[in-house]
């Protein structure tokens, strides 16, 4: 099974497992705050990879660097050994990194294109659906980051 179908069936045990849950907690009234989790150091490795993406955006750097990074991070995430993942570590830390580096790499494709354009990088074209990107990256992120214990 490929680490992609393997994590989206996990991802499914840990709805079902929430959901039950949540049934079973229907008699609270006020809804649960999600708490930091303990994760693998492998998950707070991608984690930690992808805050060096975010902190490069922050300053100017080149495609190149950022590219590096990018390779550095998807070398991070494919070391978790995710079929051993607590589900509060997936749901909670792993899903908004994933979804971050998924933005990452979705704004690196637009500036691989840009970078390939034929007539030239026009900064009008591209910025806004990169800084788009980059911004619910950057969310994404922060909400690994809030939910991974140390």
């Amino acid at each position: 099974m490929s680490r992609v179908a393997t994590f989206a069936a996990l991802v499914g045990v840990c709805a079902s497992f929430l959901i039950a849950t949540s049934v079973a907690q229907a008699s609270s009234a006020a809804p649960q705050s999600s708490q930091a989790v303990k994760c693998p150091k492998a998950v707070s490795q991608l984690v930690y990879r992808l805050t060096s993406v975010e902190t490069v955006i922050e300053s100017s750097t080149s495609y190149a660097k950022y590219a590096a990074l990018l390779v550095s991070a998807k070398t991070a995430y494919n070391r978790i050994p995710i079929p051993q993942l607590k589900p509060a570590c997936v749901l909670n830390v792993g899903v908004p990194a994933e979804k971050s580096m998924n933005k990452y790499i979705a704004a690196q494709n637009v500036w691989r294109q840009c970078v390939l354009a034929v007539d030239n990088c026009s900064k009008k074209v591209y910025d806004a659906p990169m800084q788009r990107l980059w911004l619910d990256a950057g969310k994404y992120l922060q909400k690994a980051i809030n939910n991974l214990a140390d």
